[in-house]
């Protein structure tokens, strides 16, 4: 999984058309060192987060798959957080799009960093509504 973190980082450096000085004058900024491959796997997907708002594109090479968002049970409010992405999911909208949202009403960069219980509960209100009203709720 490492490698292709790294890798997509560096299809975005590529697309972008950043040169090495500004790269790495990104990575000081954002992290404090100058390579890539002295971050962690959480940071490694920041940064790509950052490269894809600066207008870098991945697309999945497997067609017809969804992305997803692996919950691990012992992580806070793992429960809620796998109602709310089969919600989420339910309703037919991108997985990275709960990232987006997320960091637009509650301030966190990716979803499953969320771990306010009354954030969690409201976007879990919105969704369950949404998807009544569509209809995809029994």
């Amino acid at each position: 999984m490492r490698n292709a973190l790294i890798a997509k980082v560096k299809m975005g450096q590529k697309q972008l058309g950043m040169s090495k000085e500004e790269y790495r004058c990104m990575l000081g900024d954002l992290f404090g060192v100058d390579s890539c491959t002295k971050l962690k796997n959480g940071q490694l997907l920041r940064l790509i987060d950052h490269l894809q708002g600066k207008g870098a594109i991945y697309t999945s090479k497997k067609r017809g798959k969804k992305a997803f968002i692996v919950i691990d049970p012992k992580m806070p409010f793992a429960r809620e957080k796998k109602r709310i992405l089969a919600l989420w999911n339910a309703l037919d909208w991108k997985m990275d799009g709960i990232h987006t949202r997320c960091k637009a009403q509650f301030g966190v960069d990716r979803f499953e960093n969320l771990n306010d219980p009354q954030a969690l509960q409201v976007l879990n209100k919105d969704l369950t509504n949404r998807a009544a009203r569509k209809g995809v709720l029994e």
